[in-house]
């Protein structure tokens, strides 16, 4: 099994985060991703993030000192710290795309962001996340396309995964819908 770091929300004060029963919200031990069902595919870890731009902030703040400070050894953020290596990242937010993207550029693997970009028509936050493929379905899916684009793994068990979740391939982008 390749690893991938299945990325929601990533505990800035503290690299310990609690454990919840929703697993792609906080959970701090190595996990299959989600459920039961996907335990077939990856493993991965999943975090908790209480502020994607603190996380950049602090991350430009490390940028900066070590760009001014080239004979000092090279400060890490927190980002580089907990996300380290070259296992995909997958970020899903109920907040548009652009929110974690504020960390992708401060990490060494694919980085893949999930949100919920345009007008949600949905009345609880579980048919949200499924208008616009935040849900756990489409986490698993991104974590499997980024293995593939990394060539860890073929394209044809993200084709399986697809299948098995019932995802419609040809639906209209949420953002347009």
């Amino acid at each position: 099994m390749r690893e991938c770091h299945a990325q929601t929300y990533l505990n800035k004060r503290s690299i310990a985060v609690r454990p919840s029963k929703r697993a792609l919200h906080s959970v701090n031990l190595r996990v299959r991703l989600t459920d039961a069902r996907d335990k077939d595919w990856i493993a991965s870890e999943i975090f908790s993030v209480t502020s994607f731009s603190e996380l950049a902030r602090d991350a430009r703040e490390v940028e900066r000192w070590n760009r001014l400070h080239p004979t000092d050894g090279a400060r890490r953020s927190h980002v580089e710290s907990l996300l380290a290596g070259n296992a995909p990242i997958v970020a899903a937010t109920d907040y548009v795309r652009a929110y974690p993207q504020l960390i992708g550029s401060y990490t060494r693997a694919r980085f893949v962001a999930l949100g919920t970009d345009g007008f949600g028509r949905s009345d609880t936050r579980s048919a949200l996340r499924g208008f616009f493929e935040v849900d756990r379905h489409h986490v698993a899916i991104a974590a499997l396309d980024a293995l593939a684009r990394d060539g860890a793994i073929g394209s044809d068990v993200v084709a399986e995964a697809l299948t098995r979740y019932g995802v419609n391939t040809d639906a209209i982008p949420p953002w347009e819908a």
